[in-house]
């Protein structure tokens, strides 16, 4: 019980606002997993901090940005492309 209580001490409660879908998404593998939407959410939070933390020490932080946005703006012109009825090229 003791250690419950300072694992709870060790935390904080974070809020965010996703999609639905993306919820739904998370709770099928959590319940595929065995565990909370929560600890699934949590546990891909400190592995993405990780592996951003570990490509800022590389100096690819920018990098990781620069392409974050091509793809959103990828996205976003193969919705425009479909909307009328042709492919995109990629």
């Amino acid at each position: 019980m003791a250690k419950k209580l300072n694992e709870f001490k060790e935390k904080r409660s974070v809020t965010l606002w996703i999609s639905k879908d993306l919820a739904e998404r998370a709770d099928r593998l959590a319940e595929k997993g065995g565990i909370t939407r929560t600890k699934l959410l949590s546990n891909l939070a400190e592995i993405g901090i990780d592996e951003l933390e570990r490509l800022d020490s590389w100096g690819m932080m920018v990098a990781v940005r620069v392409f974050e946005e091509m793809k959103e703006k990828l996205k976003v012109a193969m919705q425009v492309k479909k909307g009328k009825g042709s492919k995109l090229a990629v």
